[in-house]
């Protein structure tokens, strides 16, 4: 009888964990979209900070980089103008929107600097 109520508990543990465990990967994928996010968001914000120091007129940059659409990669990086290690893989862009890894997408707006 003990070693059923083992067995059972040790089913029940296991239907819990396993796609936990499966699911890692996404997880990953969406915290390291998410730190990248971040680290553009800030990046933005301390291009526009930047001119506020120098006493010029604070303005947002113009485009995040000068990659062209398709994939991230060493000969198209991403991000350069607001990050100091540009982003190389992982995320697409068409025009302005930007696609993570987990594929959420994200627009950049010159005019407010926001990144959405």
């Amino acid at each position: 009888m003990e070693i059923v109520l083992v067995i059972i508990l040790l089913g029940i543990l296991a239907a819990v964990a396993v796609p936990r465990f499966f699911d890692t990967g996404n997880t990953g994928k969406q915290e390291a979209e998410e730190t990248i996010v971040a680290l553009v968001r800030a990046g933005i914000e301390s291009h526009y900070n930047r001119a506020v120091t120098r006493g010029t007129t604070p303005l947002y940059p113009a485009a995040l980089d000068g990659a062209s659409d398709g994939a991230a990669s060493s000969s198209n990086p991403f991000f350069t103008n607001v990050l100091t290690q540009p982003v190389t893989d992982n995320w697409t862009k068409s025009g302005s929107t930007y696609t993570g890894p987990a594929g959420n997408s994200y627009t950049y707006n010159s005019g407010t600097g926001a990144f959405q």
